[in-house]
């Protein structure tokens, strides 16, 4: 793949992120799981797909490790309230 595609696939998987961390500020756990579940299948995808690429798996592992883990932490306890 081109640096053209593999930054697109970055992109959308910030921006699945991004809308999953609105839908947590704005305490909208329905729309934020699927965006939390989207990012993640990029993640794997990118995992699958990019195995030698070590950037590629080093950004997904990354963003998996720092931003999903994360907000899957905050649904978590945006659900424990209701």
């Amino acid at each position: 793949m081109s640096n053209k595609d593999n930054l697109k696939i970055v992109l959308e998987l910030l921006s699945h992120v991004e809308e999953a961390k609105k839908a947590i500020i704005a305490k909208d756990r329905f729309l934020a799981r699927p965006y939390i579940e989207s990012a993640e299948k990029r993640v794997l995808t990118i995992k699958l797909v990019h195995p030698q690429s070590h950037v590629m798996h080093r950004i997904a592992s990354t963003i998996q490790r720092d931003v999903l883990d994360n907000l899957y932490a905050n649904l978590e306890a945006m659900e424990a309230q209701k």
